[in-house]
């Protein structure tokens, strides 16, 4: 049995001590809680990752180790990896070399630095934290690649000033400072309470890759800076500009009619239907 972090009922939670193995991803109250069992009655800590196919992957091993059911998840991620990796690599060849300022809460902060790079092409040019300790914010750090600008608990000036200057093409973050960022012409996605997620899992990551995308190439960003009292409207033709017009002018033909990349595929409601899956049932171990 896993030890879960939410969703509790009063009569689930009383029965935590009997857990075989915590599984922790997020930190502060979770991580004290996990720390607690393991004092009192052994349980051991697993400290996980469900953004990134490979974050996530990593973290099906580890559990699947523990309970010696190493097979079934790779079996789960050999599934998972061929039928969402197509649509992950297609948001990547348009995102590839794009600017972000990675401004989000706490952990979010670490768990993101390194894969939005590595898996979605981008470019993290500054990280921030406003509500995380000083352990999201040295391991947010520590994942970013050099020349990242780092900023503890900036005010709404301070917050302007790299906007600015490194001229990023997305801000992740929250409401208050994203409305700030969308004034000066920066588009952001609410980092907090996701915009179309959940962001997590193999499906959710490649979620948040679509939004990111929708966010840079929205046609309205590239009309928000024209004064209509004396500049211009482009001449577009006949239509309105789509997002895959402004993305897709500096690809190459072999990438822009890939057969084997694709957009995203799955629901608006990508939930409902986990809910409603039978999985199969494991054997405890025993003790």
């Amino acid at each position: 049995m896993l030890a879960r972090a939410v969703r509790y009922s009063t009569s689930e939670a009383r029965a935590m001590h009997r857990a075989h193995l915590n599984v922790l991803e997020c930190a502060r109250s979770a991580e004290y809680i996990c720390n607690e069992l393991r004092v009192r009655y052994g349980i051991p800590r697993l400290d996980i990752d469900g953004f990134g196919f490979k974050p996530l992957a990593d973290s099906l091993r580890k559990i699947g180790m523990f309970f010696d059911i190493e097979d079934r998840a790779k079996a789960i991620i050999d599934e998972e990896v061929a039928r969402w990796k197509p649509e992950l690599d297609w948001y990547k060849e348009r995102l590839m070399g794009k600017k972000v300022c990675l401004w989000p809460g706490g952990s979010k902060l670490w768990h993101w630095a390194h894969v939005i790079e590595e898996e979605m092409g981008l470019k993290v040019v500054s990280v921030y934290t406003k509500f995380g300790h000083q352990g999201d914010m040295e391991k947010g750090i520590a994942r970013c690649g050099e020349g990242t600008l780092a900023i503890d608990d900036p005010n709404e000036l301070e917050g302007l000033e790299p906007l600015e200057m490194l001229k990023p093409d997305i801000i992740l973050t929250g409401k208050r400072p994203g409305e700030v960022a969308k004034k000066v012409r920066v588009p952001y996605l609410n980092a907090h309470a996701y915009h179309n997620g959940p962001y997590k899992g193999f499906e959710g990551w490649v979620r948040f890759a679509r939004d990111i995308y929708n966010a840079i190439y929205s046609p309205i960003h590239q009309l928000s800076g024209i004064d209509i009292t004396k500049d211009d409207a482009p001449e577009w033709g006949n239509g309105f500009r789509t997002r895959q017009m402004l993305s897709d002018g500096s690809l190459s033909d072999a990438v822009r009619n890939s057969e084997t990349l694709r957009q995203y595929t799955g629901g608006y409601d990508s939930v409902s239907k986990l809910r409603e899956r039978e999985y199969p049932a494991f054997d405890r171990k025993a003790g």
